[in-house]
């Protein structure tokens, strides 16, 4: 698995267990 399918899935995650909390998603770009 490469490093950007992680931060996607992460991320995927991240937004479903807390969709009002977009601070990863921008220090992300």
């Amino acid at each position: 698995m490469s490093t950007e399918a992680v931060f996607i899935q992460v991320g995927a995650l991240a937004e479903g267990f807390a969709p009002h909390s977009n601070t990863l998603e921008r220090q992300l770009g």
